[in-house]
């Protein structure tokens, strides 16, 4: 099953006003949705600025032009799943090479 806490639950990014979103797009890295929003939900938390980006998930491409066009991806972390899943970002080459 794929949900906002599956592994199989990929987001691409296209391009972002965010400089490590825009790395990642760069790079043609992808990340478990569950990290992108939590990465968004860390910056809005912190104050930082408006963002907006390009994003394809399950094979759809979203346009993000601010907080308010899409405010699911700026909701607060689970503090227990934050603690407790980590995923790590998958490279555009298969099989992928240990990050550690």
């Amino acid at each position: 099953m794929v949900g906002s806490h599956s592994v199989e639950d990929l987001v691409t990014l296209v391009r972002s006003s965010d400089p490590e979103l825009q790395k990642l797009a760069d790079l043609g890295i992808r990340v478990t949705y569950f990290e992108f929003c939590s990465y968004l939900s860390r910056r809005s938390a912190k104050g930082e600025g408006e963002i907006s980006l390009s994003y394809v998930r399950l094979g759809t491409q979203r346009e993000v032009l601010n907080r308010a066009s899409a405010p699911e991806l700026f909701q607060p972390d689970s503090i227990l799943l934050r603690k407790l899943l980590c995923f790590r970002p998958v490279l555009p080459l298969d099989p992928n090479s240990c990050q550690h």
